[in-house]
């Protein structure tokens, strides 16, 4: 499994449920908080098209804007290996 970085801030509701799935996954990822890292947001915003759209996951080279935790677990499911 590569790397997961999760783009979130401390007010997102959906943040917090999608970082709790991680951990209920034993995922290992770096939570980057948008509201205290000026450079995370230009970044986000590249990411996003101009927007800063939160929860957004960065997994390797894969990018997921605001996915549903089935979304992310089907990505999961389907590149664990085995």
């Amino acid at each position: 499994m590569e790397f997961v970085k999760i783009y979130s801030a401390d007010w997102c509701f959906d943040c917090k449920k999608m970082i709790h799935f991680l951990d209920s996954q034993e995922i290992v990822y770096e939570v980057i908080n948008v509201e205290h890292e000026t450079r995370a947001v230009e970044k986000l915003k590249q990411i996003c098209g101009g927007k800063k759209i939160i929860p957004t996951l960065e997994i390797g080279k894969q990018v997921l804007i605001n996915p549903s935790i089935a979304d992310v677990s089907e990505w999961i499911a389907g590149h664990q290996h085995h």
